[in-house]
């Protein structure tokens, strides 16, 4: 072999050689390339499953504030509401002074009231449209007096003469003592469509 057979042999060699090291270092890179891009992928994956799930908790919160907000508005329009009837009713007691029926029960809840009093001697303050059955009824009970008391509308308070004990029988003490309840029933009412 010639030295120029044995150059072109050494010259093939370091060729091949080279190519086979080019191969191996472009293998290696491309791996390279594709562990980064997987890492990537699932960095990116990973910062978009957080995100989403973010978004999803924030869209949660935002959904229960939009609701607690509907919710206190209805809540805010129906006691408003319930307010009005309250006040309408209120302004209509006086009217009911004048009718039998409670002209009937007011005699009753005299009678309860002396009973509860066991005896003591109590003045009736009343307004003035209620004087003549209750002067009637006290003709009957001796040790009680009325007086007419034009601040009270809607009917009358008994206080005993010592003025340990107060009875108030008005409607609107009495309506007032029982509004809550009857509030769930007006606005169950309320809300009922025609």
């Amino acid at each position: 072999m010639g030295l120029n057979e044995l150059v072109a042999s050494l010259i093939r060699n370091a060729e091949t050689e080279a190519g086979r090291r080019r191969a191996a270092a472009r293998a290696e890179a491309e791996r390279l390339v594709a562990d980064a891009r997987a890492r990537v992928a699932g960095r990116v994956g990973a910062a978009v499953r957080e995100r989403e799930a973010a978004l999803r908790r924030e869209l949660r919160h935002e959904l229960a504030r939009d609701r607690q907000a509907r919710r206190a508005a209805r809540l805010e329009r129906r006691d408003r509401l319930l307010a009005r009837v309250f006040a309408l009713t209120l302004a209509r007691l006086p009217e009911v002074l004048d009718r039998p029926r409670y002209r009937h029960g007011l005699a009753r809840d005299l009678s309860e009231a002396r009973a509860f009093l066991d005896g003591r001697e109590a003045v009736v303050r009343a307004p003035a449209t209620l004087q003549a059955p209750i002067a009637q009824w006290l003709a009957e009970h001796p040790g009680w007096a009325i007086v007419v008391d034009e601040a009270l509308r809607t009917g009358p308070v008994i206080e005993s003469r010592d003025g340990r004990l107060t009875l108030d029988l008005s409607l609107e003490t009495r309506l007032r003592a029982r509004w809550d309840r009857l509030a769930q029933h007006v606005a169950r009412w309320l809300a009922t469509p025609p």
